[in-house]
């Protein structure tokens, strides 16, 4: 926080699965002290099983102000293996990104309705694509969003 340039009214992202590790949930206080508003990405379930590594002894629920219910079960492992004798395969990779990508779209919604809509850069690759990559990079260096 004291090398960043985030300030009062900002929003922080930040994620543990299980919730229970000392950065995210040190990274979210930080941020609370000094106004900056607190997303975190964490699996209930698996939560609600451990407890905290933080000197606090807050995990990352308690920590933020909102909290986004990947639900992944405890120990992140999602898939049975016949013969392996225990779960496998993380679902929090995949989790996370779809409940990003969902407040993603709450977040750009939000602005639309607003009147200042987000920057949003289309494929370089498209017909057309570089041109309006370089109009894209142009808006946002101008407005910052």
């Amino acid at each position: 926080m004291a090398t960043s340039e985030l300030r009062p009214g900002d929003v922080m992202l930040t994620g543990s699965v299980s919730g229970r590790n000392v950065r995210p949930v040190e990274l979210a206080l930080a941020c609370r002290k000094a106004g900056v508003k607190t997303i975190g990405f964490t699996s209930m379930p698996y939560t609600a099983k451990v407890k905290s590594l933080h000197p606090s002894g807050k995990r990352l629920c308690d920590a933020v102000d909102v909290v986004l219910d990947i639900g992944v079960p405890y120990g992140d492992a999602a898939v049975e293996i016949t013969g392996l004798g225990i779960p496998a395969l993380p679902a929090s990779g995949a989790a996370t990104v779809l409940a990003g990508w969902m407040l993603w779209a709450a977040v750009i919604e939000k602005m639309v309705a607003a009147g200042t809509p987000p920057t949003v850069f289309l494929s370089f690759n498209r017909k057309g694509g570089e041109a309006f990559y370089k109009q894209c990079q142009e808006q946002y260096n101008r407005r910052g969003y």
